[in-house]
């Protein structure tokens, strides 16, 4: 998340509940919205005598965007908008804001983590010796990721230089399972095997450059005796055990999406829980909290594993880095606050850290607003 790790003077999120189409739209119900926050900006804006001539440009773009009609009539649940010196970013976000804006030195990312952490992030490669194509998905999104050339696109692309040296012919059959058939020197089913190893090795190996860093689960769609070749050879460490069965050339996109977020969301729940019982289970070793004087410098030193929030809650107040001391404050205007617990949830984030939104019945520890789990 680039966004949690930019530190500005003068830094604006904005969030504007959308609709998708019906009265709402019609009426320009989030144009008014929008129209409310930039005059509330705009008064914040001439309070202040060190903001830059930037950002005040940046706000003018901000309002050329609100009288974009077409703009407003392609929307989705949620706008958000993050303005930073005269640059300005927005995102159209399938998920619910309250309306607001917040200004500091750095960007108030709460309101978009159900987005980008909360709801599971996963990868799906669609397989076939036809074709591989590789999903970054979750509950909001399904997006390819482009090989580039990376991994051979087919087993036939796989085993094409190789034709002259092995002696082998090849031709394509017309049906979509037929693939690749094979006349020569061996066995024809057992050159097929190893081709198909060779073209499976390919693709992996193109996928761990892809995803060295990642610990997202890898979900495979694919026939059975596919996901146990792959299985066996993958150097993947997260590759799910389950796999969506058949002929993923059948599937289009949509329904891929559909098929795997079927399995991954019990997959991600069961995670939380287990999460959430973990925390529990490890309250007597010093490795949890619920006291924000301790998780805030844990976060800021990159020790939090796991961070759960109470949904619709937040806390502000300034954080003393050299004293490691967090003061509450209880400021009279909206947009002076400082989110400590923003600042909890982005100091995770950044360092790979998992942040929760949860309702308060569903907090590990009950009646308590933020719980951490340390890595030490």
């Amino acid at each position: 998340m680039q966004l949690a790790k930019t530190h500005d003077a003068n830094c604006i999120s904005i969030y504007v509940p959308t609709s998708r189409a019906g009265e709402k739209v019609d009426q320009k119900h989030a144009q008014l919205i929008l129209k409310n926050l930039v005059r509330e900006i705009h008064a914040k804006l001439e309070e202040s005598v060190k903001v830059k001539k930037e950002l005040k440009e940046a706000v003018q773009k901000l309002e050329q965007l609100m009288e974009n009609d077409p703009f407003f009539r392609h929307q989705s649940d949620g706008l958000a908008i993050y303005i930073q010196g005269s640059d300005m970013f927005h995102f159209t976000l399938p998920v619910h804001f309250e309306a607001g804006f917040y200004m500091s030195d750095h960007f108030y990312l709460i309101p978009v983590l159900p987005f980008f952490n909360d709801d599971g992030r996963y990868y799906l490669l669609a397989l076939s010796q036809n074709d591989a194509t590789l999903y970054e998905g979750s509950r909001h999104f399904f997006t390819e990721i482009i090989l580039d050339g990376m991994a051979p696109e087919s087993l036939e692309d796989r085993v094409r230089p190789n034709f002259q040296e092995k002696s082998l012919q090849f031709r394509s059959t017309g049906g979509s399972n037929q693939g690749v058939q094979y006349h020569g020197h061996g066995s024809g089913k057992e050159t097929r095997q190893k081709e198909l190893e060779k073209y499976f090795k390919s693709l992996d190996q193109a996928i761990n450059t892809l995803l060295h860093d990642e610990k997202a689960p890898l979900l495979l769609a694919c026939v059975n005796p596919h996901f146990a070749m792959y299985r066996d050879l993958t150097a993947y460490n997260y590759l799910f055990p389950d796999y969506i069965p058949g002929n993923p050339d059948e599937l289009d996109a949509l329904l891929l999406h559909e098929m795997s977020w079927e399995l991954m969301e019990k997959h991600f729940l069961e995670e939380r829980r287990k999460f959430r019982e973990g925390i529990r289970d490890l309250s007597a070793g010093g490795r949890t909290s619920y006291s924000l004087d301790e998780i805030i410098p844990a976060a800021v030193d990159g020790r939090i594993e796991i961070l759960f929030l109470q949904r619709g809650i937040d806390v502000y107040g300034i954080y003393n880095q050299d004293k490691r001391t967090v003061e509450r404050i209880i400021y009279e205007k909206v947009y002076d606050r400082v989110s400590l617990f923003n600042m909890a949830a982005t100091n995770t984030l950044i360092q790979g850290g998992k942040v929760f939104l949860e309702s308060p019945e569903s907090m590990p520890f009950l009646e308590t607003e933020i719980n951490s789990l340390f890595r030490y």
